[in-house]
Order: structure tokens, then C-alpha cells, then sequence
């Protein structure tokens, strides 16, 4: 004898078990399709900012948006013509993200990042100090950030302190941003393996840590023979293809400027792909 009301209650549990797989994969879709956050630095010597580029981002910026500065006189009135977004000093020494968080604190600039730019190169102004012990620098700049009550993001250099501490460092992150310009070139199979790779490794010390991506303009070469390097100009669909090949693995998107090859127009290009303008 057939037990109807067995078979009822099986496919009320069918009905409700089929229901809450497609509200976690509507979920899971809209995840996926979430809306990077942006990064743009400001400083550049070979990308000056003016207020007319200020003007411009302004149609594109969000509230959740990094703008990167350094504690520069010239950094205050760009910063005041900026409508919205959260602004990080960066410097690659502890001792500089205090000078130069104290100057725009002085100066009335609302601060909401100290970005700890980390360099082993032997040209960069890291400290020797901070390059001998890379574990302790980020401890100490995680404490200058908590006095102050700010955040900290981490871009340590990829090819040294990245890829020896990057597990290490992230749980005093509040972000990671790695510098993925160096392999900017790549094939995208290549290049989106390397990105998950390193992503995954960097999430092994702290897998709730948000990671940003940063791409360039102007990505550089490999060495070559004569052991110097340069650079090319990628295209506003080169960079957006590199983003598109690696969103699902990151939560933003920084950019490295240069004003050679019109790189302003490139970049202004890319946001027009990268999300629609503010209303």
C-alpha cells in the first residue's frame, strides 16, 4: 500500500531542498559578479596628478575606493577636490608612513590607510633594518596603524618579500595588495595560474584577508640579455582582459600610472569597462 502521505512529505523536502540550492547559488552568482574595488595612486613622478585628472576620476570613484597619496604639500589641495573614496599613505618604511600620516593629519586630510610598501631592492627606501627582519617591520607598522586607529594594507615586492613572507604577513593586513604588473605579460593561462597560486598561498596565513591586484599601464619587461628592463604600453582591453582572467581570486584592482603614451587616456579608457560612471 502506497503511503501518500510519506511520499508528501519526501517531495515537500525535495521542493525545499531544490529551493535552497538555487538561493545559495544565486548567492554564490552574485558573489561572483560583486563589484571590485578600485585603487589609484596619486603620487607618481612620472604620472603627476593634476585637478583636471582629479575631475575625471571623480565620475568613477566609490565610497570603498583607495586613493594612494604620499604626505606631499602639493597632495592637500588635490586631495580636497576629491569627491568620495578612502585615502592610504603609502611609503616603503615605517618611519616615512609616520612622517608623512602626521604632515596630512596637520593638514586636516582625512585618513583612512597607512599602506606599508615593503621593497627588498637594494635601490628602494626600505631600511636595511626593515629588509633584515621584513616579519618585524610589518608588526611594527601594524602597531602604527592601530594608534593611530587606521587600517593597514601590505604591497611587499613580489619577487623577494612577497613570495618569503607573504603567508606570514597577511594576518596583520587588513589588505594585501600584490604586485602582479611583474607577470602582466604573460599568456592568460599562465597568468591566471600564477595569480590563483600566489592568492591562495598569501590566504593560507589569513583567508579572510582581502587581496587587490595591481596591474600597470606601462607593464615591464622581463631582463633581458643587457640585463636592463623596459616597458610596453598595454591597451585599455589588454588590462581589462588581465582583470577579467583573475576577478574571481581578488577584491579590487589597483593600477600603476605613467603619463607616457597617453597613459592617463588608457586608464580613463579601462575605467569605462571597469564599472559605469557614478551617477
Amino acid at each position: 500500500m502506497i503511503n501518500t502521505a510519506l511520499i508528501h512529505d519526501m517531495v515537500k523536502k525535495c521542493v525545499w531542498a531544490l529551493c535552497y540550492l538555487m538561493i545559495m547559488s544565486d548567492i554564490a552568482s552574485a558573489e561572483s559578479q560583486r563589484p571590485l574595488r578600485l585603487g589609484v595612486p596619486l603620487y607618481a613622478a612620472d604620472a603627476p596628478v593634476t585637478e583636471e585628472f582629479i575631475a575625471r576620476l571623480n565620475t568613477y570613484v566609490r565610497p570603498d575606493d583607495i586613493l594612494f597619496v604620499r604626505g606631499e604639500p602639493e597632495t592637500v589641495p588635490l586631495l580636497k577636490q576629491v569627491r568620495t573614496g578612502k585615502v592610504a599613505v603609502i611609503r616603503q618604511s615605517v618611519a616615512d608612513l609616520k612622517k608623512d600620516l602626521d604632515f596630512l593629519l596637520s593638514q586636516k586630510v582625512s585618513v583612512d590607510y597607512l599602506c606599508y610598501n615593503h621593497e627588498a631592492w637594494k635601490s628602494s627606501h626600505t631600511p636595511a633594518v626593515e629588509k633584515e627582519d621584513p616579519l618585524k617591520a610589518v608588526v611594527n607598522a601594524r602597531k602604527l596603524a592601530d594608534e593611530y586607529r587606521l587600517q593597514l594594507i601590505l604591497v611587499p615586492d613580489t619577487a623577494i618579500t612577497l613570495l618569503s613572507f607573504g603567508a606570514d604577513m597577511a594576518p596583520y593586513a587588513d589588505i594585501v595588495i600584490i604586485q602582479f604588473q611583474r607577470w602582466q605579460l604573460l599568456k592568460e593561462d599562465g597568468f591566471q595560474s600564477l595569480v590563483e597560486k600566489t592568492v591562495k598561498w598569501v590566504k593560507t596565513g589569513n583567508p579572510e584577508v582581502p587581496v587587490f591586484a595591481q596591474l600597470s599601464t606601462n607593464p615591464p619587461l622581463q631582463e633581458n640579455r643587457s640585463n636592463k628592463k623596459g616597458h610596453v604600453t598595454a591597451s585599455a582591453a589588454e588590462m581589462m582582459a588581465k582583470v577579467k582572467t583573475i576577478d574571481r581570486f581578488i577584491d579590487g584592482a589597483g593600477f600603476l600610472l605613467r603619463a607616457e603614451d597617453n597613459g592617463f587616456d588608457r586608464f580613463f579608457e579601462l575605467l569605462q569597462m571597469f564599472r559605469p560612471k557614478n551617477d
